[in-house]
């Protein structure tokens, strides 16, 4: 009657064979998940070079030219009390909140990013200070916002003491 016996041992899918035209047969093997033929490889992420002046002297970014850069002697280290705050200016277009707090002096926007409130008028506390209209908060070192309803972070100025001068610098 022509009966055919399949043999299974040695297989390792389960014991089933696949049969081939013509009768013969191959061993199965299991389903790899299929990729796209024509998927392009990953993007290769390549950093920038860092430009000099940037890291741990507080600067934000490096420029070319000293034209570039406006610094204004803002007053002397004794003008300004020990948590105190106050606007200064830097020339016609830039506006400072200068900090003294923990020691240091910091320099950032003097406005709020959220409605343009002035920021001098608001409240100083611990690394930050709070806008008087809506409440939003900044960070006074970095000018990172830390509470809403601001809607970016403040610009951070430079600040280097010379003797008992307060200098700050701002890009025109």
């Amino acid at each position: 009657m022509g009966n055919k016996q399949s043999s299974t041992a040695g297989t390792g899918s389960g014991g089933k064979r696949k049969t081939k035209k013509g009768g013969e047969s191959e061993p199965a093997t299991a389903a790899a998940p299929a990729e796209p033929a024509n998927t392009p490889p990953p993007p290769q992420v390549e950093e920038e070079p860092k430009p000099q002046g940037t890291g741990d002297e507080g600067e934000s970014k490096s420029y070319e030219s000293s034209n570039d850069i406006v610094e204004k002697n803002v007053g002397k280290t004794s003008d300004l009390p020990e948590g105190q705050m106050k606007e200064v200016e830097i020339d016609g277009d830039h506006k400072a909140l200068l900090v003294h707090q923990n020691g240091c002096f910091t320099a950032v926007s003097s406005k709020c990013t959220h409605y343009g409130a002035p920021l001098v008028k608001g409240y100083l506390g611990d690394g930050r200070v709070r806008c008087p209209w809506h409440g939003a908060c900044f960070n006074v070192t970095t000018g990172d916002i830390e509470d809403y309803p601001g809607i970016d972070s403040l610009a951070r100025y430079t600040v280097k003491i010379d003797g008992e001068d307060i200098i700050v610098s701002a890009v025109k």
